[in-house]
């Protein structure tokens, strides 16, 4: 209790005692300082932009079909303003008309209407030589129209139009997001002194979306850059960077290991407080070399690779394992009590092969995964054979594991080799010693 009201007071109070300035300071000289009143300099500096997770695109509330209509609205706002490129204010100088042509028309056509029904008011005394004539008058504007009033209908056959909530949440979701990225565009064109630096936050772009659309539209993300910059062929480059957040594996994977920054929940001894830690995969990549980050973003790229968002892994070396290991882990949790279970965990099983899986190594190191590598020891011993040539030569070759002395398999030797160790040709163990060798 005294937690919870010492931080409702500080919840209510925080604002009251401290206020934001903002200062420039000469990074080559502390003492070359500049203070601002307001936010508004940050501002022309850094322009921040949100697309939220809660897009409303539902129809479980009223007024939610008409989302798309409301952007539609904005992007006219932004057209129409004085900063805007000439031929988004002719375009929007055109729609204004057209409304404006509307209103004419409805004007006269309320003027009849309304004298046909005065006589029918006279029965009621009015008006009478005390009350001014009635005269209506119609204002229709633009925005209110793009608002309120528009909706997106997909084409059909024979002049049926289906309405916008009979299409997919994830169709809708594709068009309101495209719609925002280009009404920021057009709100960054529209600029006098731009921003040097244009942040949008994409909050789970995934939602509604089948997994090969929300990997078309992370791939495609920088093409669309290109297409709306397109329309600007005198102006640089829409000079934009994009943060997304997502729990989706399809959206992580695509992107490469350099954009990803990895949000790691570390158990901390104080309950009620999470401790986070951010890992930046372009530093924590750096002793993986280029091509076994190829092979690495290709398999999980290709496969269903969970690895960003799991507990735990168990890595098995070919497919008899991964399709034992479902029933294994029923098995195991019968042992365990309840808040054990493996049942209650999200634990991923990747078939990695034996030849592949030390190329995980680092990866799962720098994720701080716990992992069980299930393969084979592949006990290998030499034997004396004649070559080609009749000459007598010793060659390793597989044998039972009681008759090993070595094992040739590259993700146990990986795995127990030393750190200082130049060529992992150079260390071996033999299923004894690895008997007795265990690694935390």
């Amino acid at each position: 209790m005294a937690n919870s009201h010492f931080f409702k007071c500080l919840r209510n109070n925080l604002s009251k005692i401290y206020e934001v300035h903002v200062s420039a300071i000469d990074p080559t000289d502390k003492s070359n300082k500049r203070n601002f009143e307001d936010t508004s300099a940050f501002a022309a500096l850094l322009q921040c932009n949100f697309v939220q997770a809660q897009r409303t695109l539902d129809k479980t509330k009223l007024g939610e079909a008409d989302v798309i209509g409301k952007l539609l609205s904005e992007l006219f706002k932004t057209a129409a303003a004085p900063t805007a490129t000439e031929s988004d204010q002719e375009l929007a100088a055109k729609l204004k008309k057209s409304v404006e042509d509307i209103e004419l028309n409805v004007q006269s056509d309320f003027d009849k209407m309304l004298k046909k029904l005065l006589p029918v008011m006279g029965v009621m005394g009015f008006p009478s030589l005390n009350d001014t004539e009635l005269r209506p008058e119609t204002s229709l504007n633009v925005e209110a129209l793009l608002s309120g009033h528009t909706k997106v209908v997909y084409s059909g056959t024979d002049g049926v139009h289906l309405p916008e909530g009979y299409n997919g949440l994830g169709t809708r979701n594709l068009i309101y997001m495209l719609l925002q990225l280009e009404s920021y565009h057009k709100i960054y064109r529209s600029q006098i002194t731009r921003p040097s630096a244009h942040l949008i936050f994409i909050e789970e772009p995934e939602a509604h979306l089948h997994p090969q659309m929300q990997e078309v539209f992370i791939n495609q993300l920088n093409v669309a850059i290109q297409k709306l910059s397109s329309a600007y062929p005198a102006e640089d480059v829409w000079n934009v960077q994009f943060i997304i957040t997502t729990h989706s594996s399809h959206v992580a994977n695509a992107a490469c290991f350099d954009a990803v920054r990895y949000f790691y929940n570390q158990k901390d001894a104080v309950k009620s407080i999470r401790n986070t830690k951010v890992k930046d995969f372009k530093k924590g990549m750096q002793t993986i070399s280029v091509t076994d980050k190829e092979f690495l973003h290709k398999y999980m790229t290709l496969t269903k690779c969970d690895l960003y968002f799991a507990d735990k892994v168990i890595m098995v070396e070919g497919t008899t394992e991964r399709l034992l290991m479902p029933r294994l882990r029923e098995l195991v949790d019968k042992s365990l009590p309840e808040h054990q279970k493996l049942a209650s965990q999200y634990v991923t099983c990747i078939e990695a092969g034996g030849a592949h899986a030390h190329l995980f190594y680092p990866l799962l190191d720098f994720l701080e995964l716990k992992t069980l590598v299930v393969t084979d020891l592949d006990s290998i011993k030499k034997v004396e054979k004649e070559n080609n040539k009749k000459k007598k030569i010793n060659v390793w070759e597989k044998c039972p594991v009681a008759e090993g002395t070595r094992t040739c398999n590259t993700a146990i030797r990986y795995w127990f080799a030393p750190k200082d160790i130049k060529k992992i040709e150079d260390f071996h163990l033999s299923p004894v010693e690895l008997s007795g060798k265990s690694r935390h």
